[in-house]
């Protein structure tokens, strides 16, 4: 419940309380056994608000929990993420590579972060069959157009004013795929929205979006 209805129903409390107290008194000095019947109805009408009003809000059904997660497949991503919806995600952990995606603005998901998140960005990178990474003149300007179109182009303008003269690990160009530039949850005052100190009580599901299965085909 919001805090505009709460007080809405306070007042609305006040109201039909003094309303049906006063009738109550000048009905029952007057004998008019009818509107005094009435002036009852209000009084427990006036119970009724301000029971709903002092009601303590109920947990929300499922928010999506970010821990430790370490990247994976940018397709996949974008199908989680599809997945993921208007619901609540809360970063209360690591989120590095294509897990930073989360963050991406054109997405608008309802994230936010606790103090021990962790985002950590590098260059997007393709992995051949035999596990090796692609590398050379082609896959580095493949990798820095990816970058800036999924990932830097995309984030809140906080999150870019922290990346910029930054020099991003590159897997394509030889840097080691573990290499990241760290933005931590200390730096992110004012950029995102704080998770509140009880988030954990907020929600009667929270889903590990790392280990989330998808029903798509993405690599």
């Amino acid at each position: 419940m919001t805090m505009l209805l709460k007080l809405v129903l306070i007042l609305a409390v006040l109201a039909a309380s003094a309303f049906g107290f006063a009738h109550f008194t000048l009905f029952a000095v007057a004998g008019r056994r009818k509107s005094l019947w009435w002036a009852l109805v209000l009084i427990l009408s006036a119970c009724l608000l301000s029971s709903l009003a002092t009601k303590p809000a109920k947990a929300q059904d499922t928010a999506f929990l970010i821990d430790g997660d370490m990247g994976g497949a940018v397709l996949r991503y974008h199908a989680k993420a599809k997945i993921i919806g208007r619901s609540k995600v809360i970063v209360d952990g690591v989120c590095l590579s294509a897990c930073a995606l989360y963050l991406r603005k054109d997405w608008n998901l309802d994230i936010c972060y606790t103090q021990a998140a962790t985002f950590g960005f590098h260059k997007p990178y393709q992995v051949l069959d035999n596990g090796a990474i692609l590398t050379g003149i082609s896959a580095i300007t493949t990798a820095d157009a990816d970058w800036r179109r999924e990932f830097y182009d995309q984030m809140p303008a906080g999150i870019r004013a922290m990346l910029i003269g930054k020099q991003i690990p590159e897997p394509a160009a030889g840097d080691p795929p573990d290499r990241f530039v760290y933005i931590k949850a200390r730096d992110l005052a004012g950029v995102l929205k704080a998770c509140p100190k009880n988030w954990a009580a907020k929600y009667k599901t929270l889903v590990d979006v790392h280990t989330m299965t998808i029903g798509t085909g993405a690599q």
